[in-house]
């Protein structure tokens, strides 16, 4: 490939709505950026997570992609999903049929007919994965192993990412690796006029709380985080806790709110992704399960404690700019669990106590 002529660059983004493996995206970004200083970088998104994208200097143009979302459906059934594949096809189609790319590169494998999209625009130059069964990789210009899922699941997710470049030989440099979201001073404002319909006493410091998590087995017992809680409200009254999730950790934090005191919020469901971006980046803190917060939250620079159980932190930790402290267990001989039998491992979530989380934040306060 001539390196010199890439000037108008496409991620070919086709993941329904998880935002720490979006997040991941940004280093490959960061990288052709910095080879390809002129370039124009644009990455595809859902509608949900378009917001996650801005803030990064290397993205130069987010395009929505209309029902992606619903890609994730478990009830659809596969006649309805395919007409949905060809559906999403032909509108990505028409909306990026005049921009003119020079190179496209197709990250996550999770939706199959994504090697034709480069074929219909007519992009000279594309690559992604090939992996076992993907027909469709032979429509691309160049191809990258999908590692088997033994060595995936070792390995940082990052790696397996940026192994898509490798066919244009690039430099790759630490600084690249460093995810760091910019939050926009006029959120923060917005935000503040938010907050205060919450009656948050705005002089107290915010710590972020997330006890949910997409997994049941990711989510560390509901009783360890109310242990937590009590202590940060005994040693730390100036504080405001907050609970962050989605709509469907509602519950779990309207009853750990119960269970603590009026000091806590639950703001599950009730802020829109910038909105908890925001909130995080202007918080001392954040506490959670292995979660899509967790990358956010390193990714403001905001310290953040996880709790790992079912995943490994040596595939998934956050590459943000902020300070990660990591708190995972595993019993001997079975350290690869997680990549089988995810209900299963539940029990490791529970193998860390809140006498260690507790321990930590002793550490901070002095």
């Amino acid at each position: 490939m001539n390196k010199k002529k890439f000037k108008n660059i496409l991620l070919l983004n086709m993941i329904p709505n998880t935002v720490g493996d979006s997040l991941m995206l940004v280093p490959l970004a960061n990288v052709l950026k910095s080879n390809f200083p002129k370039s124009r970088i644009s990455i595809t998104s859902t509608k949900h997570l378009k917001y996650l994208f801005k803030g990064f200097s290397s993205i130069s143009e987010i395009i929505e992609v209309e029902d992606l979302d619903k890609i994730g459906d478990v009830n659809r059934s596969k006649f309805s999903k395919l007409c949905l594949y060809f559906k999403i096809i032909h509108n990505l189609r028409k909306k990026l049929k005049n921009n003119n790319y020079d190179l496209v590169i197709i990250t996550f494998i999770d939706f199959p007919p994504i090697h034709i999209i480069p074929k219909l625009l007519n992009i000279k130059n594309s690559i992604g994965y090939k992996y076992p069964n993907s027909f469709f990789s032979l429509l691309l210009t160049n191809s990258v192993i999908f590692p088997r899922s033994n060595i995936y699941y070792n390995q940082h997710i990052s790696k397996t990412i940026l192994k898509l470049v490798e066919p244009l030989n690039l430099i790759i440099k630490d600084r690249d690796l460093i995810i760091k979201k910019t939050i926009n001073k006029s959120n923060i404002a917005k935000l503040d006029r938010k907050l205060k319909k919450y009656k948050l006493n705005n002089k107290f410091s915010n710590i972020i709380i997330q006890p949910g998590a997409k997994w049941e087995s990711k989510r560390w017992p509901k009783q360890r985080f109310i242990e937590v809680i009590k202590f940060i409200l005994d040693t730390q009254p100036s504080s405001n806790i907050i609970l962050v999730g989605n709509k469907n950790e509602r519950i779990i934090c309207k009853n750990i709110k119960r269970l603590t005191s009026d000091k806590v919020y639950n703001f599950a469901g009730k802020l829109a992704l910038d909105e908890v971006s925001t909130l995080i980046s202007i918080s001392d803190l954040t506490i959670c399960n292995d979660s899509g917060i967790a990358h956010l939250s390193s990714a403001v620079g905001t310290d953040t404690i996880i709790i790992y159980g079912s995943t490994d932190p040596k595939h998934s930790e956050p590459l943000g700019f902020g300070k990660v402290i990591v708190l995972f267990k595993r019993l001997v001989g079975k350290e690869k669990e997680y990549s089988r039998n995810l209900p299963k491992t539940k029990k490791y979530m529970e193998l860390i106590t809140s006498e260690e989380v507790i321990n930590i934040l002793k550490d901070k306060i002095k």
